[in-house]
């Protein structure tokens, strides 16, 4: 139902961890300011510019914040890799997947995602929800 909601594509690499080497190691070169290989967990004046404000996208709507927004996490590195070099993704379940931790209390990003969930999921047939 939430794939179908948006027409997220289906296909593709499910985690940004299988990404090849090769591909981190040219995004980690095409990243840096200075042209020097950069680490994919680095601080964003590491970075040229254009790649500060893709993290900055990434990490105020689809990651979950961790830290400063000056650092660039692992995760994030990963997925703008991905976008850089054309990967296919499937957001099905990598959005999916963000939207589980979403609801799940001991995480981050449950905080004031309640009353929207609720919203999305009331009419899912034969769901009930506790308070």
């Amino acid at each position: 139902m939430f794939a179908g909601s948006f027409d997220l594509q289906a296909e593709g690499m499910t985690s940004v961890n299988e990404l090849p080497t090769d591909l981190i190691n040219e995004a980690s070169r095409d990243f840096s300011a200075t042209g020097e290989l950069i680490k994919t967990f680095c601080k964003k004046k590491e970075m040229k510019i254009e790649f500060r404000l893709l993290n900055d996208i990434l990490a105020k709507t689809v990651t979950a914040k961790a830290g400063c927004f000056d650092a660039i996490t692992h995760e994030r590195f990963l997925l703008m890799t991905a976008i850089h070099g054309g990967i296919k993704i499937n957001w099905r379940k990598f959005l999916f997947g963000i939207l589980k931790e979403m609801v799940t209390p001991s995480s981050k990003q449950a905080r004031g995602f309640a009353v929207q969930l609720c919203y999305l999921l009331e009419g899912v047939p034969g769901l009930t929800s506790g308070q």
